[in-house]
């Protein structure tokens, strides 16, 4: 429970850009987790993905949503 609200928190701020300002390192420990590794281990365990590559598809959605508007 506490590891998905990690991840949660993690992905809202990807998404919402909250943490742009950080590096992964930052937005690691932001989201509760001790290193880098292991959080990139457990975001891909609970998405299907890295962080990464769930920042790069969220932001070419908000970027098709924007040229839609």
């Amino acid at each position: 429970y506490k590891t998905q609200k990690r991840i949660d928190f993690a992905k809202r701020s990807l998404i919402n850009g909250d943490l742009d300002n950080y590096s992964m390192e930052g937005i690691a420990s932001r989201s509760g987790f001790n290193s880098r590794a292991n959080f990139f281990i457990v975001f891909k365990k609970e998405t299907g993905e890295t962080p990464m590559a769930f920042l790069k598809k969220n932001q070419i959605k908000h970027q098709q949503a924007d040229v839609e508007d």
